[in-house]
Parts: C-alpha cells; sequence; structure tokens
C-alpha cells in the first residue's frame, strides 16, 4: 500500500525575540558578504593581465559575471532582510495582532531559507574564484621557473 506524498513543512515557531536576533545576524553576514565581494573583485583586478594571459580567460568571465550577480543579489536580499528586521523591531516592542505575527513569521522562514541558499552559493563562488586565481599562480610560477 502506498501512501501519499503530502508536502508537509515543519516550522518550528520562534518566538518574536529570537527571529530578531536571527535577522541581525544575517545582517551581519550579510554585511560581511559585501566586504568578501569587493576583496574578489580586487583581486580579479589584480589579476586581470594574467588572467588574459593564460588559458582561463572564458571561466573567469563566468566568474566575474556570476560575482556581478552575485552583488546585485546580495543587495536586493539585505534589503529584504533590513526591513523584515524592521518590522520584527516594531513587533517586539508592541504586541500586534496574532495574524500580523504570523505573517511575519511565514516571511522569516522564507528569508531564512533564501539568505541559507544565498550564502551557500557565495560560499562556492569564492571557492571557484580563488582555485582560478591559485591555478594563475601556479601557472606564472612555472612560467618564472622555465625562463
Amino acid at each position: 500500500m502506498k501512501t501519499a506524498d503530502q508536502n508537509v513543512k515543519y516550522v518550528e515557531w520562534r518566538s518574536t525575540e529570537e527571529m530578531h536576533a536571527k535577522t541581525v545576524r544575517w545582517i551581519s553576514e550579510l554585511e560581511f558578504v559585501k566586504t568578501e565581494q569587493h576583496f574578489l573583485e580586487e583581486l580579479i583586478e589584480e589579476n586581470t593581465l594574467n588572467i588574459l594571459s593564460v588559458n582561463t580567460f572564458s571561466q573567469s568571465k563566468e566568474l566575474i559575471t556570476h560575482l556581478s550577480k552575485t552583488e546585485m543579489k546580495v543587495n536586493a536580499l539585505f534589503l529584504q532582510v533590513q526591513r523584515h528586521n524592521n518590522k520584527l523591531d516594531m513587533l517586539v516592542k508592541t504586541e500586534e495582532a496574532k495574524q500580523v505575527k504570523d505573517n511575519v513569521k511565514e516571511m522569516h522562514y522564507e528569508l531564512e531559507a533564501a539568505v541559507t541558499s544565498f550564502l551557500s552559493d557565495f560560499k562556492e563562488l569564492k571557492t571557484d574564484v580563488f582555485n582560478l586565481i591559485k591555478s594563475i599562480i601556479k601557472i606564472n610560477k612555472q612560467r618564472r621557473l622555465l625562463q
């Protein structure tokens, strides 16, 4: 006997204060991502000549495009999280209707999934950029040894 697949989502309902604390943590993480993005862009800029001279141009171009798109995503996500944080801050300070709290909680869990997914994607992008730069440095070292 087969049971029908059910789309059941387990949601741990946190208090408003807990959601607010988590949102503050997300803001901090996203601000750090912005700093890391700036570092990665500078790293790529410093190695532009090497990128162009090595057979990694197409890979580099994809990473730069991905980095640019990620910058737009982090800015949009950062604004969403800030707005959500403001709502949570108001809820912490005042007692609102249960329906409003439930709506904010639903938004919180949607943002949690978005932030988690974004941070995971960004870690992969960082790894790809570092691997690219590492391979370029390795190729340049080999060239210097051969000269």
